[in-house]
């Protein structure tokens, strides 16, 4: 081709010119990979764009949008930088392609020009965000329901990483009933006092300024074969829709219950909370007795006496350390969410039963010995009280706990000694309200 300048000076240059009279080839050549909702697809997609003889071409707009109906499983939205130019090698690069919703099947479609036909990726699968546990712990004082009465000391309310919801309850020593109490959870998900039963009591009066009740789960001893049964708000007030049952353990002086987030699958409204979100919530406890056949005794204790228990973000244990001799050992536990250092520097026997983690460590051998190692605030087991020790806290962060053994114990060592974590043990951690890890011992020991 021959260019003229028309103008006074006359200026010619010749050079080649490539033309793309239609047609075209889009062709992915690095496909979307599976990733997690919410998070940038990894690597980074690229679309190359070719004449019909094969050659690349630059300077081409190239445009990814998620694929037609049947090909958007989850109907999520993509989101991201959607458009780019090809580069010299006619590749357009997108780095940072985001989809909301998790999914199996998803597919990109790239498209240029007009006349360029569009280019379909490989499918890929969007997965489910992980669940971000959180653990809530109300008490309640010994002593205050009255005589023969079931008194509620501790209860929490947690959700774990597997998609669960586990409600425990504790009472006073001597005064649950493994045939005839009957605890009551009044859970708050979205810490609305707008929607859900207002209050606590059935005149939806007590606690009515600050909490509103969207999920109601009830934990039944033997006299209903020990059963929960969960129930959703429909609005107003004590107006209950059931929505599943779930087995009800029983345990030295309580019960625990487990079963599944998707279970507290409510319809917003202006008067309901919608679906459970994995937490904070706030959440209150009242217990009764069965005196008969559907008769109840009314509520003998309340936990807390006022206003509401609230939840947290839960621990995470990701590594356990044991370093030091037998004789000076120390346990670092490494993480997140242990928040601030306890009162307490030294933890001990406390006489109590059954688990209580408090805001400390509790940790304990797993394997089938005589006479095993358990330290921490609690036992699993009234056998094992005699094997406590105490631990002393080196240093206390956010993210890492140390703690020694204590002086006043020094009979009790690993992982040598007959009490101690020998060598092909099995242990597990607990800390910061139940968050856990589990090994096997080896010496020296590094599990991470």
């Amino acid at each position: 081709m021959q260019v003229t300048d028309a103008t006074v000076t006359r200026f010619q240059k010749s050079f080649t010119l490539a033309v793309n009279a239609g047609g075209g080839v889009l062709t992915f050549t690095t496909q979307p990979s599976n990733t997690t909702a919410g998070q940038a697809i990894s690597p980074a997609v690229h679309v190359r764009l070719q004449d019909n003889s094969g050659a690349v071409l630059p300077a081409f707009p190239i445009s990814l949008a998620l694929g037609s109906t049947g090909t958007n499983p989850g109907g999520g939205t993509l989101s991201g930088t959607l458009s780019a130019l090809t580069d010299a090698t006619g590749t357009a690069t997108f780095s940072n392609l985001v989809i909301s919703a998790a999914g199996t099947g998803y597919t990109l479609v790239a498209s240029s020009n007009p006349g360029i036909p569009t280019a379909t990726s490989t499918s890929f699968n969007e997965a489910a965000p992980p669940v971000t546990p959180f653990v809530g712990r109300g008490t309640d004082p010994a002593g205050d329901a009255g005589a023969a009465n079931p008194d509620l000391v501790v209860a929490t309310v947690s959700t774990t990483a597997d998609g669960n919801v586990t409600l425990s309850v504790r009472y006073a020593s001597g005064t649950f009933n493994s045939s005839t109490t009957e605890a009551e959870f009044l859970i708050d998900t979205d810490r609305n006092i707008g929607t859900g039963s207002p209050g606590s009591n059935s005149g939806c009066t007590d606690d009515a300024a600050v909490l509103g009740t969207d999920y109601l789960v009830v934990l039944r001893s033997g006299f209903a074969q020990n059963q929960a049964q969960i129930y959703k708000a429909t609005g107003g007030c004590n107006a209950f829709q059931a929505l599943g049952t779930a087995p009800v353990t029983i345990v030295t002086d309580g019960m625990n219950v487990t079963f599944p987030l998707s279970l507290l699958n409510n319809t917003a409204s202006a008067t309901t909370s919608g679906p459970a979100t994995t937490g904070p919530w706030s959440f209150k406890v009242t217990t009764d007795t069965n005196i008969g056949q559907n008769e109840f005794s009314g509520v003998q204790d309340t936990m807390p006496d006022v206003g509401f228990a609230d939840s947290t973000t839960a621990a995470v244990i990701t590594g356990v350390v044991f370093a030091g001799s037998p004789a000076n050992p120390t346990i670092t536990i490494n993480g997140t969410g242990f928040g601030t250092a306890p009162t307490a520097t030294t933890i001990a026997f406390d006489g109590s039963t059954g688990f209580d983690y408090g805001d400390q460590l509790y940790i304990f051998d797993l394997s089938n010995n005589p006479q095993n190692f358990s330290a921490g605030l609690g036992y699993p087991n009234a056998s094992n009280s005699r094997d406590f020790i105490g631990l002393v806290i080196v240093s206390y962060t956010d993210t890492s706990i140390t703690y020694q053994l204590g002086s006043d114990y020094s009979d009790f060592y690993f992982p040598q000694g007959i009490y101690g974590l020998n060598a092909g043990d099995s242990f597990a951690v607990f800390v910061g309200g139940g968050a856990s890890f589990s090994g096997t011992v080896s010496y020296p020991v590094v599990i991470q």
